[in-house]
């Protein structure tokens, strides 16, 4: 029996941490493929390379995986591997994300662009991240990793939306379990931006990046939305898509009229 052909990418680059242990899971499962960007494209959300030539690179990765740096974006990533190298891919796992992608931070993370260019392929797509934490072990939540997306791909559904799953980084290291989450608040980061020098009309602002905060309301502070979830100690899985139209305001807008 043919093996499943697994393509595996990110946005943290192909010499990321995460992408290593991700392959080595999905290595029981099928033959795994890597084509992961050259550089860090952390936030880079569903951007792609519209023209011109991609340069993709053959590299040394893990024992029996081929593995390619792509000098594209996440999303290139998987376009690149689906048309031109790899045919018959019957899942796509992108990750894992050094940090949590939740909530609002879904539609800038490179993450879930990658694994959006495979839902839009109409290929099962994961994509993977480990919470933000003072130290990072990628191997925590493997078991549960491994279990989700052995499940995933036997589902009739599978192709509905994008599964992502996020794992919980506690000091105490303890996993309660797996529940379902819902958008759970805002995920915001203090960041200033700050002019340091300027040459006539040319300035320079440097990003002065200060730390992560949360803002949720009192009915999202519980293990079916995301942001508190993943802080007690749960695995969390949320479907998602790429369709950002905020239906309940759709009969809004349309009781004004404009020029015909």
């Amino acid at each position: 029996e043919a093996k499943m052909k697994i393509l595996v990418t990110n946005d943290d680059s192909i010499y990321a941490p995460g992408i290593k242990v991700l392959t080595q899971i999905l290595q029981k499962m099928g033959e795994v493929v890597v084509f992961a960007p050259a550089t860090q494209q952390t936030a880079k959300g569903h951007s792609m390379t519209f023209s011109g030539e991609i340069k993709v690179e053959k590299k040394d990765f893990l024992e029996g995986v081929e593995a390619y740096a792509v000098y594209g974006t996440p999303r290139d990533c998987v376009n690149v591997a689906t048309d031109a190298f790899v045919k018959d891919v019957g899942l796509v796992v992108s990750g894992i994300n050094e940090g949590s992608n939740i909530s609002n931070c879904c539609v800038a993370s490179g993450t879930i662009g990658a694994a959006t260019a495979a839902f839009n392929l109409g290929i099962p797509a994961v994509a993977v991240s480990l919470d933000f934490g003072r130290k990072m072990d990628y191997e925590a939540g493997a078991p549960y990793i491994s279990e989700i997306i052995s499940w995933f791909v036997q589902q009739p559904f599978n192709r509905d939306f994008i599964l992502s799953i996020n794992i919980p980084n506690r000091e105490d290291g303890v996993i309660k379990g797996v529940t379902v989450g819902d958008y759970g608040g805002k995920q915001l980061f203090d960041s200033n931006y700050e002019i340091v020098r300027h040459e006539n009309d040319t300035f320079y602002v440097a990003l002065n990046p200060g730390g992560i905060f949360y803002e949720m309301d009192e009915e999202q502070r519980n293990k079916d939305h995301d942001i508190y979830a993943l802080s007690d100690g749960y695995v969390v899985l949320t479907p998602l898509d790429d369709d950002v139209v905020k239906k309940d305001s759709l009969s809004e807008l349309r009781k004004y009229s404009f020029q015909e």
